[in-house]
């Protein structure tokens, strides 16, 4: 389970989001700073 959380000021990006999205992840990237990366794609329906 992953809680972004944002400091500051900002526009939440998962804002009015009502049912639950089946996500599969894709790639990560790790920079110097210690962000890391996180790209997922919908998963598809059989």
């Amino acid at each position: 389970m992953l809680d972004p959380v944002i400091l500051g000021d900002g526009m939440p990006i998962m804002k009015g989001v009502k049912r639950r999205l089946d996500l599969k992840l894709t790639g990560t990237r790790t920079f110097k700073s210690g962000v890391v990366l996180l790209c997922y794609q919908p998963v598809e329906k059989v």
